[in-house]
């Protein structure tokens, strides 16, 4: 709402202080108005040019003196102003040009007016009834039409307003009979006030076409957000949608698995101590893969709506990383892999959440244990770079690899790759989406290399987070 009442302060102002839409008002306000001004400029043309050949052909025989000056100023000065402006409308560009052309051509008209005027009036003095009103008139007529037909701003209208004045006065004080000389100052008197009003006329104008130039814009402004509103909106609720549906089908075949366990073992037909403890291994590795699924969920929940707790502290990046290999070594192992850690002599501090670590880093290791065949190697490095005040944590696999098509959706929801587990692991596509999120609220970054034209060179997951004295 501050910023509504400020452009419409600055409308009032006849002025917006950004250039940008300084430029957009006056090119929408020249769009709008082209149509009224060809057809405005074609009616005089017309207009001017018929009653020059009515003259012509009625003009009284004692003042044909005066019909070829009067002819001369029709249609070698006006009308070819008019037309100038109406041929201009069609050439590109002519938005940038329009305004110095409508007041240029208008004030020709003026002038022309005038001038044709001042014949009037001397025809009509040499028979003692001069009609000075003409004067007057003709003026008013042209500096109305322009004020409510062209779209002018005021600093042009101004240029208009006194220029035709000035103008206007600067030749009948010196053209003006002696027998007139008198009028002068009455004629002075009525275009000054006819170009004093039509510029107020112009001001209040612009003022109310930028007020609700500012409206609309606002206007377009809410539908905008209103419209990116409704596509979050939309976009969330088909997460939802997807979330339930992934939710049911993972959560499904674990809790089938752990309730056909338990029910073998409660109706004991499964007697044999090796197969009884391979069952409940069985289910604990379910009950975990369902936990893991919760959590992710979960974490991307807290990440998304902001109630994620983050305690950063000062955490040394080569133990963390020990630490989060030894968690995985059963994996490893199961699979006939080697996991080893690379770290720099000497200990690296960086500021972190270490639950938060955790996760993100429990994340790329699963992930590329996961991916990999059995026999192959996983490993973890550290990287300092002082320049840029950061330390990378990276997992680093001899896996199939990512194509560069799939590496831009590795970190959105559900983003599933055409890369599968090797061993039959499950897939949630959640896991590296919740580590983006989890690394940001750190105030680190993730990201994944992985050689283009290379399949089967593996893929580098890394976790950036600030390094600390």
């Amino acid at each position: 709402m501050i910023q509504l009442d400020d452009l419409l302060r600055q409308a009032r102002r006849l002025r917006f202080a950004d250039a940008a839409m300084e430029e957009q008002f006056h090119e929408e306000r020249q769009r709008e108005g082209l149509t009224r001004v060809r057809v405005m400029h074609g009616l005089a043309v017309v207009f001017v040019a018929v009653i020059g050949l009515k003259m012509a052909l009625s003009f009284p025989r004692d003042l044909r003196w005066m019909l070829a000056e009067q002819l001369h100023y029709r249609f070698f000065v006006v009308v070819p102003a008019w037309l100038l402006v109406l041929g201009s409308t069609i050439v590109p560009g002519h938005v940038r040009r329009a305004e110095w052309l409508y007041a240029g051509a208008a004030l020709v008209a003026v002038w022309g007016l005038i001038v044709m005027d001042w014949f009037w009036v001397l025809a009509a003095g040499a028979r003692a009834n001069p009609p000075i009103s003409l004067l007057t008139l003709d003026f008013i007529e042209v500096l109305v039409l322009a004020t409510f037909t062209l779209p002018l701003r005021v600093r042009w209208q101004a240029a208009l307003s006194l220029g035709s004045a000035a103008g206007a006065l600067a030749f009948l004080g010196g053209a003006l009979p002696p027998n007139l000389t008198g009028e002068f100052s009455a004629i002075a008197t009525n275009l000054g006030f006819a170009a004093v009003a039509t510029l107020a006329l112009a001001a209040w104008r612009e003022r109310s076409e930028r007020t609700i130039f500012v409206q609309r814009e606002h206007g377009r402004g809410l539908n905008a957000a209103l419209e990116k509103s409704n596509a979050a909106l939309a976009r969330l609720n088909a997460e939802k949608s997807e979330f339930m549906a992934v939710a049911a089908h993972d959560l499904r075949a674990p809790l089938g698995v752990v309730r056909g366990t338990l029910e073998l073992l409660r109706g004991e037909k499964i007697s044999d101590p090796a197969r009884r403890a391979e069952a409940l291994a069985r289910a604990h590795g379910e009950t975990g893969r369902m936990l893991t699924l919760v959590n992710n969920y979960l974490g991307d929940y807290a990440a998304e709506s902001g109630t994620l707790p983050v305690r950063l502290a000062r955490l040394d990046l080569g133990a963390q990383a020990a630490t989060a290999a030894a968690r995985h070594a059963g994996a490893a192992e199961r699979k006939a892999q080697t996991l080893a850690v690379e770290a720099p002599t000497g200990r690296v501090w960086v500021t972190a959440d270490e639950t938060l670590l955790a996760q993100v880093s429990d994340n790329f290791l699963s992930n590329a244990l996961k991916f990999s065949a059995p026999g192959t190697a996983v490993r973890v490095e550290l990287h300092v770079a002082e320049a840029g005040g950061v330390a990378r944590l990276a997992v680093i696999d001899e896996g199939p690899g990512i194509a560069p098509e799939e590496q831009g959706r590795l970190f959105e929801k559900f983003g599933r790759t055409s890369v599968r587990p090797t061993a039959g692991e499950p897939s949630l596509g959640l896991g590296l989406a919740v580590a983006k999120r989890l690394a940001a609220a750190m105030g680190g970054s993730v990201g994944c290399e992985s050689p283009a034209n290379d399949r089967g060179a593996g893929a580098l997951f890394w976790v950036e987070l600030p390094l600390t004295p």
